[in-house]
């Protein structure tokens, strides 16, 4: 699917007009699909709090401020609001600290999972540790959407986005051009630390957020700004088995009202269970819809231990392995989809 097709808003809901308040200002009413930001947090710092009943009350009666779409703002706004109060705007785990620079929600944290992992190093036969992290990552609030990014997810070494508790996620590869979920260990919770100590998925882990019916949670951000969520689409139906205007594109995205444009992930088991085209590759992302934000480039792992352990970097391309897919993120023809692992957490922390 050309991405340039798309014809979807990422953010498509209501922008108020100033509301002449010190501090609230061009607010946004919507929430982004992504899941950052309430309806009611109309300054966007990440709380519903007194400074958006001051926006909401300055806007009485001029219908700037309007959610549920009557064209007023009264009495229901403030229901709504106060349904809100004090609530999390946002998706991401409290191992994660979170703040909004300018166009960008920063996330800061140390890369060390909030569910148990693997008995690293020595488990499946991985030589290397989980150990902590410095990472900062800049996760754009308003992604621009390209049909020719200026990375290709499907080459770039080591992180290329981050799960909501602040582990990164790599592309299909291993350091060595192998496909990792379906040639390296990974534990029970589909990880596995890289040289450089750094635990990271591949594929959609089942431990990051419980599925409880219906479409898949919000389970993490690409770099560039557009949400993941977990490989369910709807009861029993898994985001890559739809068809139609609902069929994942060589991204592994799609769009629809409610969350806008976004990826699925699945994991390797899943897409065995299921039948998937080519084994559910890429599992996560295939490319980059929108212009990531490359200052969140030049760190992850390298090359894969030995005995099978591996745990390398994104990287694709070069390497002889009959598990190698294609790089180029706009040529791929299959069907992409996202699953989920039937895998129990490990017992080891």
């Amino acid at each position: 699917m050309n991405l340039r097709s798309h014809a979807h808003r990422l953010r498509a809901g209501l922008t108020v007009a100033t509301l002449g308040l010190s501090g609230v200002a061009a607010a946004q009413v919507d929430t982004q699909p992504g899941g950052i930001f309430c309806k009611a947090d109309l300054n966007r710092d990440l709380q519903v709090d007194a400074a958006d009943l001051g926006g909401l009350i300055a806007a009485w009666g001029t219908g700037t401020v309007d959610f549920n779409g009557d064209g007023l703002t009264n009495g229901f706004e403030i229901g709504f609001m106060i349904s809100q109060w004090n609530i999390q705007c946002h998706n991401f785990h409290g191992n994660v600290d979170l703040q909004l620079d300018g166009g960008f929600l920063v996330v800061t944290g140390n890369g060390v999972p909030d569910h148990e992992y693997g008995n690293f190093p020595g488990e499946c036969g991985n030589p290397n540790s989980v150990g902590a992290q410095n990472d900062s990552w800049r996760i754009p609030l308003d992604p621009e959407m390209t049909g020719n990014p200026s990375v290709d997810a499907l080459v770039q070494m080591g992180p290329i986005g981050i799960m909501v508790n602040g582990v990164a996620f790599y592309n299909p590869y291993d350091g060595g051009g192998i496909t990792a979920p379906d040639t390296i260990c990974m534990d029970s919770c589909n990880a596995h630390p890289s040289p450089d100590a750094r635990y990271h998925y591949h594929q959609y882990s089942p431990c990051i957020e419980p599925y409880s019916g219906g479409h898949s949670t919000l389970i993490g951000y690409a770099f560039d700004g557009i949400p993941v969520y977990g490989p369910w689409e709807e009861d029993g139906v898994l985001a890559a088995e739809m068809d139609g205007k609902r069929t994942l594109d060589s991204c592994n995205g799609h769009h629809d009202a409610e969350r806008g444009y976004h990826y699925h992930a699945i994991s390797y088991e899943l897409a065995l269970e299921r039948n998937l085209p080519d084994d559910g590759f890429p599992w996560c992302i295939g490319c980059f819809a929108a212009q990531p934000e490359t200052s969140n480039f030049g760190g992850g792992g390298g090359g894969g231990g030995g005995g099978g352990g591996g745990g390398g970097g994104g990287g694709g391309g070069s390497g002889s392995s009959s598990n190698q897919r294609p790089s180029s993120p706009h040529g791929l023809t299959l069907q992409l989809e996202d699953t989920e692992c039937a895998a129990e957490p490990s017992d080891t922390v």
